[in-house]
């Protein structure tokens, strides 16, 4: 995508790793004709769920997914899978091959380690272990035409590649004869063109208190940037009139602001069967009845267990509510908000 931050501005444990990334376009350059060979009769229809997790950043996206993910009743993108961006059936059948236990001989390739996730455990969306939840943000950009932003304008939108979009997802879907969740939130402004691509796409919405979802935004630039001026996650339509505004926090308010109104327009254009809010405290403190009222929603398996509940970060200090409450004001005037 362009207008990205730089590489090099990141802290080091951040950074991508160049030499993996140039490994990866090399291997999905060579595989991505043997895949739409091979599976150029593959059926593009979506015929179960494909649940899509959107919202703003920081709003409880991840353990969300991770949660989904641990249910055992949806296939989803693995960190494995995710150097298979181009090629989603080989990349499942390679995964297959050596992480699944019926298909491993004498240990050659499995060991008691081999696939171990940790559970519940991310940085900024980040996940460790090979079958371990992934963001899969190069799916999409392989498939969507952005370009300055995250918002496809009617002409973009027409230049993606939407039906080997539809494709990929059937083939991920097809192989494990289960729904599909994962994340969506690259589309946030898109959620409308999104849902018309199959009557299977239902929306999960992440929904967190501004003020804390702001504050954990600045923690995320100051993390990862050490620079609370520069920009980080999805870039709005207004990006260009966000990132002129001089204070910080306006800033970060203007880009949940859009998010969240884009959010709210999806959900009034949408039958309330296809999709449904996730509050983030609620998910953390009772994450078991969340998800089973999600799944109960959708027309799907809703026989989860889970035994964790988590701590939900709020923020308790007073003049930092008052500054955040004052910066979304502020960026509420001060913003022509697309939605």
């Amino acid at each position: 995508m362009k207008g990205k931050p730089s590489n090099n501005q990141k802290l080091a444990t951040f950074k991508k790793n160049l030499l993996l990334e140039e490994l990866l376009s090399d291997i999905n350059a060579s595989t991505e004709l043997a895949e739409q060979y091979y599976f150029k009769d593959e059926s593009i229809n979506l015929n179960q769920p494909v649940v899509m997790i959107v919202g703003p950043p920081r709003s409880g996206s991840t353990l969300l997914l991770q949660l989904l993910a641990h249910s055992g009743l949806f296939c989803y993108p693995t960190n494995f899978l995710s150097r298979f961006y181009r090629s989603i059936g080989l990349g499942c059948r390679v995964q297959d091959m050596i992480f699944n236990p019926e298909f491993d001989y004498r240990g050659e390739l499995l060991s008691s380690s081999s696939g171990v996730i940790e559970p519940f455990q991310s940085e900024f969306g980040k996940s460790k272990g090979p079958l371990a939840p992934n963001v899969f943000w190069y799916f999409w950009y392989t498939h969507f035409n952005f370009g300055q932003t995250h918002f496809l304008s009617k002409q973009q939108w027409q230049k993606s590649s939407l039906k080997r979009f539809n494709n990929e997802l059937a083939i991920l879907q097809n192989y494990h004869n289960t729904p599909v969740v994962l994340k969506a939130m690259v589309l946030n402004w898109n959620l409308v063109e999104l849902s018309k691509l199959s009557n299977n796409i239902v929306f999960l919405f992440t929904q967190r208190e501004p003020v804390d979802n702001c504050e954990s935004i600045l923690t995320a630039r100051r993390k990862i940037y050490k620079d609370e001026s520069t920009w980080w996650s999805f870039k709005p339509p207004e990006y260009e009139a966000i990132k002129n505004l001089e204070d910080n926090n306006e800033q970060i308010a203007a880009q949940w602001l859009s998010i969240d109104k884009a959010c709210r327009y999806a959900q009034h254009q949408l039958p309330e069967a296809r999709y449904k809010v996730i509050n983030y405290q609620e998910l953390c403190r009772e994450p078991e009845k969340q998800i089973r009222e999600a799944l109960m929603h959708f027309n799907l398996r809703s026989d989860y267990v889970i035994k964790e509940s988590f701590e939900p970060s709020v923020v308790s200090d007073q003049e930092r509510i008052n500054i955040w409450s004052k910066a979304l004001a502020s960026a509420e005037n001060k913003i022509p908000f697309h939605f």
